[in-house]
């Protein structure tokens, strides 16, 4: 849950018990904003709430996801134990690739991964930021709390169920709630979890072992208590993990503005179908060197015309010949 919100500035109304002059005062190339969050009819209840902070800055862009290279750091002010954030940023803006139609482009607020912090009304909320840059927040309350492992939600942990094979459906959620394209995700197409604590994954078109995972009980940051998490090996974090029915699986990254994946259950006998590449290779390579063939070999020696493609060699099998033909006007080199 969010409300909308703004940033203020100035002293507090001395509610408060630490003012903004006990913070450092905003260095040449930046600005201090100061957030006062209201306070609770019950103290108590201000543990239920969370306040995203979040970085950015109105730029004009395309149809594609834009984000900001910068982090909102914690720091604590000397003497007093209270915190204040730092916001740095290198300027730098990633984007997703997809081709835009034409007038896609517009303005948007640009921005950092956010951070999640303590709600405190006692205390002002004072971050500083590069000069052109903005502070927003959003408030997040927490949900009821779910009895663990009660068969009557999709909250119980069933590990048995996950030892399957699961094929990528969709992805959703990000900072526009909105759909993104698996190559958006760092996540696999297929993946295979087995009983040993090993995965398989889909890599260069076919199901190879990717390394451990390692399944726990923790606290989400979704709901006031534990849910079932997996962690991949080389993932930078854990995955919630839940099931809606026996055929599909619910992967959801723990962190807020990340995506939620959802898997269908796929049988382990099914090989993958490796649809032909229909995109335009870089050239063609026609290998007319001389070539001493042993007939006493069995296996067939490499075709002497290939592709590069992407930088890399690949097979003139790999592609749709007839989209090739139609769509792509491919350079033959010839090597002797």
């Amino acid at each position: 849950t969010s409300v909308p919100a703004q940033n203020l500035s100035g002293n507090n109304d001395g509610n408060n018990k630490i003012t903004t002059e006990d913070f450092p005062a905003a260095q040449s190339n930046q600005k201090q904003v100061v957030i006062k969050l209201p306070a609770k009819a019950d103290p108590k209840n201000e543990r239920d709430y969370k306040v995203e902070l979040i970085a950015g800055k109105n730029m004009m862009v395309d149809c594609n996801h834009h984000g900001l290279n910068g982090i909102i750091e914690e720091e604590t002010l000397e003497g007093s134990g209270f915190k204040y954030y730092t916001f740095t940023t290198t300027g730098d803006v990633w984007a997703t690739r997809m081709g835009c139609p034409e007038n896609s482009n517009h303005e948007e607020f640009v921005t950092a991964r956010p951070l999640m912090i303590e709600y405190n009304s006692q205390v002002p909320v004072v971050v500083y930021v590069p000069a052109g840059y903005e502070i927003k927040y959003r408030v997040w309350s927490a949900g009821e709390i779910m009895e663990a492992g009660n068969p009557a939600d999709n909250y119980a942990v069933n590990d048995d169920a996950l030892y399957q094979t699961w094929e990528w459906a969709s992805s959703e959620g990000g900072h526009t709630g909105g759909k993104t394209a698996l190559k958006n995700t760092g996540l696999s197409k297929i993946y295979t979890f087995k009983k040993d604590g090993t995965y398989l994954h889909y890599k260069n078109r076919k199901m190879v072992p990717a390394g451990k995972f390692q399944l726990s009980n923790d606290f989400s940051i979704f709901i006031k208590g534990k849910l079932p998490m997996i962690e991949l090996a080389g993932k930078d974090r854990k995955m919630s993990y839940m099931f809606n029915g026996r055929d599909t699986l619910i992967l959801s990254e723990e962190c807020y503005d990340c995506y939620k994946h959802v898997y269908v259950r796929k049988s382990k006998n099914i090989t993958p179908i490796l649809s032909k590449i229909q995109d335009c290779p870089d050239v063609m390579i026609e290998n007319r060197m001389p070539r001493i063939i042993d007939r006493n070999v069995k296996t067939k020696p490499a075709p002497s015309s290939y592709y590069i493609y992407k930088g890399k060699r690949r097979e003139i099998s790999e592609f749709d010949a007839e989209w090739v033909k139609k769509n792509c006007d491919v350079k033959v080199e010839l090597v002797y």
